[in-house]
């Protein structure tokens, strides 16, 4: 078949509308149903409340759970949906809230008002609320933003969590994307030890397979995470019966989020053993191979622009798939070497949710999530960064060498990455690097290179040069970047002088001469429910010195609706030979869907085909996950390649128990190949309090995990002793209150899958406490896990009461505005509090204890106790001779 331009041109622009409208909207619905879910971040000023919150939209309205709301603003009003009520109060005592909606009624102070207008709706479970009507009832600016699907908050009153910001004086922002801060919350982490006993994820296989000849082969994988010699440890082996240590992976790191390491170095990482030496703009690609990495910057700041690279362990015959912003991006199968990789994965500018979704050989389903805030990466002022990354390419630190490595001319060949950036400013920042990596078997090339950054309202702009010392050849890239309308644009554009040649240029006998690049990135929400589309466009083009120049768009189309994704991709690339005088064309594609049809039946399918020059479909595949119980699972997997007529099945059956998972496994082909084996895979490790061995089917060695104990201080001294006891049944919330866990009998919890090497929020949500008066002294916490290693975290809860009272003035008439302050023992100001308008001012939720409180600049000062017995203390003060400000 052959297709002129004329009608490729139109054929294209039918595709590309055809790929944006891969979605349908759904239609008004009168009550939430789990098509409408969204999951939001919830921001009040600088301060994440929640990063992961359920949110419903429908008739282009927002609702979010008026419990939550309450919880994570510290109002202790109780949710009661079973009754149609909510009630208490928010601010201070006196300022009610009672919300009836089976009158549709809503009390605040003293006011009663009607619920004409207001969008409320119980589901049984909980009142959902919509924000326009939250703003209405409480001292707050909503606004939801649905490009960053963040909810922000603006206090028009200060509020109970702002004011205990500011009486701990923690009121620095977390951690601004390229700069190392201090974090708000107390932070947590293991201190690094010598040795530690490994948690281990284990999977064994046993088949007997028919090719030409009958074959029994075993295999045995095993990723185990620990502390070695004050490093964390990563090591992951692949055995084979037939061919013994099939292949290794060892790296010992360190990471630090907050301070840096090695004094006036003020090292953010350190890495040994297996390591990747980082993508650069125009000489180096990110390679593999045994050496070491000094890095200064900060934790998840490292990027190309517009770009990051994901790596991490994987178990072999896993799968991993990678989603951004709910769509599907990207997927693929682990590797022999234990490492799944996502290169060069462009991210559009504002905050981006990526999630890595893996499954398992027998069924099994587990997440990992992080935001990431892509903005100008302008380095702050006065801030210096660095790296320095080396390593033997391709070579390993356990050293062996298989067949493949044996045939790499570049095996052992010695790289050296190496960057700077310092801020001059708030608008420049400057950036410089050294580079040498092998150019052939016996050569190899330097770079040197010097970059200007700079940003400008919603513009960031930046210039690279480099240039190739040994053939004194420079590279220069410009480009530009900004944001309209929710839509990410990006422009670059290369030019190459003197032949100069790297890894990023592609042929050496044929030089790069320019290339030019234009990206577009959008995504959008459907007015109803849970549905959105990503689009993204890339124009490319590159002209070669031998004037040959070729073009590539590539078209990318993912969406997510009700509960599946479809993402769909094609290229074209139009070739030109100068040598030839001659064009060629070709148009390949590929379509991928996730759909989960029914509560236990998982479809994934993935389909690859060429339009032109020849139509045909290359291959297909369809697996199908059915869950026949809670333990039980079924997967079942046909594939078809078209150009060899080929076709496969398996079918795996799985049963999982809580310590560990059993599969039996078959495959058969076309070619009358076939396979039956048995599986077995658990993961396992010590309890670091208890000293229990804990085995689970879960993996465990592969992410983070802290060991939580909660317990009631009576002491008040922070410290676990025979008068503490452990609570039970308390909830923490780790980074929001969508994922949460309970305390045991022994107050304890045993978090696991926590994101590493950086800050997560563990929070202890107050109303699961059995009594009122009880509080966290640090409700909130930064816990940053290592891989492998539990992190020890004690949650004293001590107990609490309240000091409140009236101030009289002339004619002991109650007063009010009047200034009071709280002093401890030792005469240190600890809190402030105004008196209402008839005179009445509280104090609460302060721990047991002796205080003195006293008006301000007045010498009139009342002792106060609270205990087991008094946990309520009411007190009179009196207004002397002197003037009282602030009235």
């Amino acid at each position: 078949m052959f297709i002129s331009h004329r009608t490729l041109l139109p054929f294209l622009i039918a595709l590309l509308l055809l790929s944006s409208f891969s979605s349908s909207s759904l239609g008004a619905q009168d009550e939430l149903t789990e098509e409408d879910i969204r999951v939001v971040q919830i921001q009040l000023k600088n301060l994440i409340l929640s990063e992961a919150s359920l949110a419903y939209v429908t008739d282009n309205t927002l609702f979010i759970s008026l419990q939550e709301f309450v919880d994570l603003l510290a109002f202790p009003i109780k949710v009661e949906p079973e009754n149609n009520i909510a009630k208490g109060w928010f601010l201070n005592k006196n300022r009610h809230f009672h919300l009836d909606l089976t009158i549709k009624q809503v009390l605040i102070n003293t006011n009663d008002y009607p619920l004409h207008g207001a969008k409320i709706i119980n589901d049984g479970d909980d009142i959902f609320v919509d924000i326009d009507t939250l703003s209405e009832w409480f001292p707050l600016d909503i606004k939801f933003d649905k490009h960053t699907q963040t909810i922000f908050l603006t206090s028009l009153e200060p509020l109970p969590i702002e004011l205990s910001l500011a009486r701990n004086q923690k009121a620095e922002q977390l951690l601004r994307a390229g700069k190392r801060g201090t974090a708000i919350y107390k932070v947590q982490s293991q201190p690094y030890s010598l040795a530690t006993i490994p948690f281990i994820d284990l999977t064994f296989d046993s088949v007997i397979s028919k090719t030409d000849t009958s074959a029994w082969k075993s295999q045995a994988s095993a990723l185990m995470g620990c502390d070695l010699l004050y490093l964390n440890s990563q090591l992951f082996t692949l055995f084979d019966s037939e061919e013994g240590l099939k292949n290794t992976r060892l790296t010992l790191s360190r990471h630090d989020p907050y301070t840096g390491m090695a004094g006036p170095l003020k090292l953010s990482e350190f890495s040994f053993g297996d390591i990747f030496t980082p993508n650069t703009s125009l000489a180096a690609r990110s390679q593999k191979g045994r050496g070491v990495i000094l890095s200064s910057y900060p934790l998840g700041s490292r990027k190309t622009f517009d770009q990051i690279t994901l790596r991490g362990p994987i178990q072999s015959e896993w799968e991993v798939e990678l989603y951004l912003n709910d769509s599907l991006l990207e997927f693929q199968n682990a590797g022999s070497d234990g490492i799944y990789e996502f290169l060069d994965i462009e991210i559009p500018s504002g905050y981006n949710t990526l999630k890595l979704k893996f499954y398992g050989p027998f069924g099994q389903v587990y997440e990992e999530e992080q935001h990431l805030l892509m903005h100008s990466d302008v380095t702050e002022k006065g801030m210096f960064y660095y790296s320095v990354a080396a390593n033997q390419q391709d070579r390993r630190l356990l050293n062996f060498a298989n067949e493949d490595e044996l045939n790499n001319e570049f095996l052992d060949k010695p790289r050296l990455v190496s960057d700077w950036e310092y801020g001059v400013n708030s608008y420049l920042s400057f950036s410089g690097n050294f580079i040498s990596i092998p150019y052939t078997e016996i050569d190899r090339r330097n770079y040197l290179g010097f970059g200007v950054r700079s940003s400008w309202k919603k513009i960031y702009g930046r210039i690279d040069t480099s240039k190739d010392l040994n053939n004194r050849g420079i590279g220069t890239k410009l480009s530009l970047q900004t944001n309209l309308c929710g839509v990410s644009y990006t422009g670059e554009h290369s030019y190459f002088f003197s032949d100069y040649v790297s890894e990023k240029t592609g042929s050496y006998t044929d030089p790069l001469v320019q290339k030019s690049e234009v990206k577009i990135y959008g995504r959008w929400h459907f007015p109803y429910g849970r549905q959105s589309v990503n689009l993204r466009c890339n124009l490319t083009h590159e002209s070669l010195k031998s004037t040959s120049h070729i073009s590539t768009l590539q078209q990318s189309t993912s969406s997510s609706f009700n509960k599946g994704h479809v993402s769909h991709d094609f290229k074209f690339a139009n070739n030109y030979n100068a040598a030839e005088d001659h064009d060629s064309q070709n148009l390949v594609g590929i379509l991928n869907i996730n759909y989960e049809a029914l509560a236990n039946l998982l479809t994934r399918g993935s389909f690859t085909y060429t339009l032109y020059p020849l139509s045909s479909i290359s291959s297909a595949s369809i697996a199908n996950q059915i869950a026949i119980s809670n333990r039980n699972t079924l997967t079942g997997t046909i594939r078809h390649q078209f150009n060899n007529n080929g076709t496969s099945f398996s079918l795996s059956l799985s049963q999982e128990y809580e310590k560990w998972i059993l599969a039996a496994n078959s495959y058969i082909d076309s070619e009358n190949n076939y396979s039956l084996g048995l599986s077995i895979s658990t993961n396992f490790g010590i309890e670091p309090r208890e000293k229990k061995i804990v085995i689970s089917s879960k993996p465990m060695a592969s992410s983070g995990l802290a060991s939580v104990k909660v317990f009631l201080d009576r002491k008040n001294n922070e410290a676990l002793d025979n008068q503490n006891i452990p609570l039970e049944e308390v909830t923490l919330e780790v980074n929001g209150a969508y994922n949460k866990h309970e305390t045991n009998k022994q107050g304890l919890a045993l978090i696991k899958n926590l994101n590493t090497n950086e800050p997560t929020l563990i929070k202890v949500q107050e109303k699961s406490l059995q009594d009122p008066f009880w509080m966290a002294i640090d409700d909130t916490i930064d816990l940053v896990a290592r891989r492998g290693v539990p992190v020890i975290l004690d949650i004293p809860i001590i107990e609490t009461g309240d000091i409140e009272g009236m101030v009289f003035g002339e004619n002991k008439k109650g007063l009010a505005k009047a200034k009071l302050e709280l002093y401890d023992t030792h005469g240190k100001f600890l809190l402030s509090s105004s008196s209402e308008f008839d005179g009445f001012f509280l104090f609460e939720k302060i721990p047991f204890g002796e205080y003195t409180v006293k008006i301000k600049e007045q010498d009139n000062e009342v002792a106060v106790l609270l205990n087991e017995e008094d946990t309520v203390a009411n007190i009179n003060l009196y207004l002397d001779e002197k003037p009282i400000p602030n009235l």
